[in-house]
């Protein structure tokens, strides 16, 4: 599955321009969000920093890893870190509706890729027809985006998941 694969979300409306909370950072004019659910929260991470989605890597243990670090996965001949964000966020059980799936990020400068897994894709996002607003919340989430339906979603940090990997 690629990024183009999945359907975009409906957007009505468009945040202001100039509006503050457009202005957050740089990582805040993303073009382009992918949405997921993970648990009963639905998240969202720029597209940009996405690789590819993949059905779930079947990971190697590793012993005396943080909790948050699932394991090794093999991709085309690459080990890839899985990262538990269920474990870091608190995250409820997959639902009986769950579609699991691999969100494998895009960081060809780094020694090591990293992935997550997501319950249910979701879709894109339009990055100008959402409010950023950042937040206080430890650990990877930064921001919450609220669309123009109504929807929150906590925005993922992905270079907190690599600070993770070299801690």
């Amino acid at each position: 599955m690629t990024l183009l694969d999945l359907p975009p979300m409906p957007q009505t409306g468009h945040a202001e321009s100039g509006s503050a909370l457009l202005d957050v950072s740089e990582r805040n004019e993303a073009d382009r969000y992918v949405a997921f659910m993970l648990g009963d929260q639905p998240y969202c991470i720029a597209a940009s920093t996405i690789a590819e989605v993949t059905p779930p890597l079947p990971f190697t243990f590793l012993p005396n890893a943080p909790a948050n670090i699932s394991g090794l996965a093999p991709l085309r001949g690459e080990a890839v870190a899985v990262v538990d964000l269920r474990e870091m966020l608190g995250s409820g059980d997959q639902g009986p509706n769950a579609r699991p799936k691999s969100v494998v990020l895009n960081a060809t400068d780094l020694p090591t890729r990293a992935s997550f897994e997501v319950d249910q894709m979701l879709g894109t996002i339009d990055g100008k027809s959402i409010e950023i607003t950042p937040t206080e919340l430890p650990g990877v989430i930064d921001a919450e985006c609220r669309s123009a339906d109504g929807t929150v979603y906590r925005r993922i940090d992905p270079l907190s998941i690599y600070y993770l990997l070299d801690a």
